[in-house]
Order: structure tokens, then sequence, then C-alpha cells
């Protein structure tokens, strides 16, 4: 969570068709889980902490992925 671009690129500064790299270490409820899981993204307003709400209604975006989560050797 945070200001997009490792906090150099706030969204008031985006173009359009611009896309922006916001690398993100991730983790996991359960420490050793295993399986599939899938990325949701979603964006905020910084002065009042809501969620914004895309054009079809939702709050959050589902990257059209799917990352098989395997045990660290």
């Amino acid at each position: 969570d945070g200001v997009p671009g490792d906090g150099q690129r706030p969204f008031s500064g985006w173009v359009a068709g611009e896309y922006i790299l916001d690398a993100h270490d991730m983790v996991f409820r359960e420490k050793d889980y295993t399986g599939q899981a899938t990325i949701e993204v979603g964006l905020y307003d910084p002065q009042t902490g809501e969620r914004l709400t895309l054009a079809n209604g939702a709050q959050q975006y589902v990257l059209p992925l799917t990352l098989q989560i395997e045990a660290a050797e």
C-alpha cells in the first residue's frame, strides 16, 4: 500500500495510456500457504481514505492471471 511508482508517481500525475510500475511484496495470511492465488488491486483517495469506485461499481480490479504459490526450498 502506498503512492504508486515507489512513492514517486501519485495518481494525479498519470497520463492516459501510461503504464506505472509499482512493486509490492506479497504476504499471505497463512505463512506456509501453497496453491493458486489471484491479485486484487484498488485505489483510494489519500485525503479521505475512501476507496475509488470503478465504472462497473466495483472497488477493486482482479488481475487477469492466476499465480501458483509453491513451498520455499
